[in-house]
């Protein structure tokens, strides 16, 4: 995929290339799924997939062909803004992450060496505790 460009999943690309089998008659997510899911390629040739909500009331309309409906960019009005934020806070800290991913992860991981440790100390002294 070419810098600075955005890709709508559609059924066909999901089901043979992350799915990898037969997709269903209703189309991927129809009863569980509220969004459309977009591949994002920055200027600075990071990737990013991210969903928007589907801009229409219903799925059922039957004023539009859904499944090509929903991949249809144009029809996302708050595509740019998505893609403005993307821009403004991916970062360098963690391949292909936002500022915000990469805080959640700073701040929630277990260092290795420590934190093995100390899951070690934990693991044992529940095991002798069940003897």
């Amino acid at each position: 995929m070419q810098r600075n460009r955005i890709f709508s999943i559609n059924d066909d690309y999901r089901y043979r290339y992350i799915c990898g089998r037969d997709p269903v008659e209703k189309g991927f997510g129809v009863e569980t799924y509220y969004g459309q899911d977009f591949i994002y390629k920055t200027p600075s040739g990071r990737t990013f997939v991210f969903a928007l909500p589907y801009p229409f009331a219903s799925k059922d309309n039957s004023n539009i062909d859904f499944h090509q409906a929903k991949t249809e960019t144009w029809r996302y009005i708050d595509l740019p803004r998505a893609i403005t934020l993307i821009n403004h806070f991916e970062c360098d800290l963690y391949e292909n992450a936002v500022i915000p991913i990469a805080l959640a992860n700073r701040y929630t991981a277990i260092s290795l060496v420590p934190g093995g440790r100390v899951l070690d100390l934990l693991t044992r002294k529940a095991l002798e505790t069940k003897s």
